[in-house]
C-alpha cells in the first residue's frame, strides 16, 4: 500500500473513541524510512525535524492525503544523534478531524499526531509532495502557523522539512583545496568532513567536487554552509 511495508497482520481500523495506545497494539502497522526529530526544550517554540529522500516525501504525502488513522512505524536512516532535549519519534498517526484546521503535534507516547479535515490535510500533502519534487538546492522548507494561517491549527507546532541529499556538489571554492590533497584511487578521493558545529563524518568518497557516500551510504545530511574542513585521509 502506497509502498509503505506492513508489519502486522491487518485488523479493523480502531474506533475514533480508543485511545492513542489502543490504537497502536490492535491495528496494522505501516513502515516509512525516514528521521523525526522532536525539540521539547529548547531556547525556540518546540519544534520537529522530518528528514528524508524525495521518494519519502512522496510516499508521506501520500499518507497524509489518505488520513486513514493507521499506525505509521518510522524507521530512521543514520544521519544524526539526538542532542540534549531532543527525542526521536518512531510512529506517525494521520487521522481525519472534520471542519477542523490542521494540527501537528507529539503524543504522549512520542508519535506524531497530523489531524484535520481531509481537504486542509490535502493542502498539506500537496506542500509536502511539492518539496520533494524540488530540484533547486534549498532543502529545507518551514511549516509554521502564522496568524489567520489558510490550513493550520494554532496550537499546531512548527515543522520543518530537510532532504538526505544522493549527492552534494561541491563549489569552486574546494577545487584547489581537494587538488592539492593526493587521489585515493583513480579519479577518486575518500577522507573525513568536519562541520562547523563539531560534527565529524569519515569515508566520504570524492569524486571530483561531488560528495557522493559517506561510508558506502548514498545519503548526504549536510550542506556545503555547513563544511568548515575536508581532509583527504583515504579512510584512515
Amino acid at each position: 500500500m502506497l509502498g509503505a511495508k506492513e508489519t502486522g497482520p491487518a485488523t479493523p481500523a480502531p474506533e475514533t473513541t480508543k485511545s492513542d495506545e489502543g490504537a497502536r497494539t490492535g491495528q496494522k502497522e505501516l513502515l516509512i524510512e525516514m528521521q523525526i526529530r522532536y525539540a521539547a526544550q529548547s531556547q525556540n517554540l518546540p519544534h520537529i525535524v522530518v528528514t528524508g529522500t524525495r521518494e519519502d516525501f512522496a510516499e508521506l504525502a501520500a499518507l497524509i492525503e489518505l488520513a486513514d488513522g493507521k499506525i505509521i512505524a518510522v524507521k530512521p536512516r543514520p544521519a544524526d544523534s539526538a542532542g540534549p532535549h531532543v527525542q526521536f519519534l518512531r510512529h506517525i498517526i494521520i487521522r481525519p478531524a472534520p471542519g477542523r484546521a490542521v494540527c501537528i503535534s507529539v503524543s504522549n507516547e512520542n508519535e506524531l499526531l497530523i489531524e484535520g479535515d481531509k481537504s486542509k490535510l490535502a493542502i498539506l500533502a500537496t506542500n509536502v509532495r511539492v518539496f520533494g519534487g524540488e530540484e533547486k538546492e534549498a532543502h529545507r522548507q518551514h511549516i509554521d502557523y502564522f496568524p489567520h494561517h489558510f490550513y493550520l491549527a494554532p496550537e499546531s507546532v512548527a515543522v520543518e522539512l530537510e532532504f538526505y541529499r544522493d549527492s552534494l556538489v561541491l563549489s569552486d571554492k574546494w577545487a584547489p583545496i581537494l587538488e592539492l590533497q593526493p587521489e585515493t584511487g583513480t579519479g577518486y578521493q575518500i577522507g573525513s568532513v568536519y562541520l562547523k558545529n563539531g560534527k565529524q563524518f569519515k569515508g566520504v568518497m570524492i569524486i571530483g567536487r561531488r560528495i557522493t557516500s559517506i561510508d558506502r551510504e548514498h545519503k548526504i545530511p549536510f550542506t556545503e554552509v555547513e563544511i568548515d574542513k575536508i581532509l583527504i585521509d583515504h579512510g584512515n
